[in-house]
């Protein structure tokens, strides 16, 4: 690392600065205040890529790059986790992307021509490498930081072992590209700001709902719709370029939004409504007794229940039964009949309502109409 000589004025509350403070070559300490408001995650990226010589024609050098974290890490006070490793390159690549300049600079100040220079080789090169550079951090990441703990076991041992051998034999989709790349016009990526037509029909029953849970939230539409209705709103989704693109979406919002797999991480507080637009049809058949678990733990007994799942005979996703869905490996989803979900969610849940979902609702998204939308009740209440 070596000594950035910035111009005096930009020494806090500008993201163009390193995060590291270097005195004598000497790491001495990280600003964690983050000004510019952003991830810890992509200011120790941009602090790299600004302050290590090898990084001044736009390259990043993923081996070169881990000692430089190593060293982050031993001052900060939290540990970067893999879905961060993973989120890096598309910060980075945002950030650069709305902060581009237009050769040759004659408008900047001479000093910041060099950063201007910098930002747009930088745009250029993760253009075409974001992805293949997400995949590099972590697949490092697994190789040399991912805790012992979190590697597969070769036996099992008990019920979460076999839970977790069942998941290396599933095909899983690419979220992150997915969403950053947005190459598959859903609905959702078009109309990333409305809400599903059955959540707005929810909330006008005028059922009180205080805090509601939303499970694979995506870019967060659901998620903004409940907290401008007053509602306080945690939402889940693993996808970390989903979780920054609704952060930005809703920066205006008070709302939890967490990048975790919401499966296997523990859920802390109960909610008066839990809501599901496209998680549950993306879960292997072994891991809907992990989701089943989650709402009954989650939910207050008496709360609600709405889910938004592909329905069988509608073309829009697999329709294959539990054990066929292991003999190959699936990974656009599988569909439900209605008789499939009653008896999926009957011996803890009421069954409020199952029907298909309906366009033409003003303000709502719309094309999702191969889709079943349910609302249930817990039984315990």
């Amino acid at each position: 690392m070596r000594k950035m000589n910035w111009p005096r004025k930009n020494t806090h509350g500008d993201f163009y600065i390193a995060q590291v403070i270097v005195k004598e070559g000497e790491l001495v300490t990280i600003d964690w205040t983050q000004a510019g408001r952003n991830p810890a995650c992509f200011e120790v990226l941009i602090s790299y890529t600004y302050a290590v010589p090898e990084c001044k024609d736009g390259a990043i050098d993923t081996a070169k790059f881990m000692p430089y974290l190593d060293e982050y890490q031993k001052y900060a006070p939290f540990k970067l986790t893999e879905y961060d490793l993973k989120m890096m390159p598309y910060l980075l690549y945002h950030h650069c992307a709305l902060w581009s300049f237009t050769p040759p600079y004659d408008n900047l100040p001479d000093e910041y021509k060099k950063i201007a220079a910098l930002t747009d080789k930088l745009a250029n090169r993760l253009y075409d490498n974001v992805d293949s550079l997400s995949r590099e951090l972590y697949k490092i990441y697994k190789k040399n930081i991912l805790p012992e703990v979190d590697v597969m076991k070769p036996n099992i041992n008990n019920y979460d072992d076999v839970l977790n051998f069942l998941d290396t034999k599933v095909a899983t989709v690419e979220w992150d590209e997915f969403y950053g790349q947005r190459k598959f016009q859903a609905p959702f990526i078009t109309q990333n700001t409305l809400p599903d037509e059955n959540l707005v029909a929810f909330l006008n029953m005028g059922i009180p709902i205080k805090s509601a849970l939303e499970l694979g939230c995506g870019e967060g539409r659901n998620a903004i719709y409940m907290a401008k209705h007053g509602i306080d709103v945690t939402a889940f989704d693993i996808s970390p370029v989903a979780v920054a693109n609704a952060k930005h979406i809703a920066k205006d919002l008070k709302i939890d939004f967490k990048c975790h797999d919401i499966i296997k991480d523990k859920i802390n507080g109960r909610y008066d409504f839990i809501y599901d637009s496209g998680l549950l049809h993306h879960l292997p058949p072994h891991r809907r007794i992990t989701y089943i678990e989650l709402l009954r733990t989650a939910l207050k007994p008496g709360g609600y229940f709405g889910l938004t799942c592909f329905a069988w005979g509608e073309n829009c996703a697999e329709e294959v039964n539990d054990w066929e869905f292991y003999e190959q490996k699936f990974s656009a989803g599988v569909a439900f009949t209605r008789e499939r979900l009653v008896e999926l969610f009957s011996p803890f849940f009421e069954t409020i309502e199952i029907r298909k979902y309906k366009n033409q609702a003003p303000d709502t998204i719309q094309g999702l109409q191969f889709m079943w939308v349910c609302l249930f009740k817990d039984k315990r209440g």
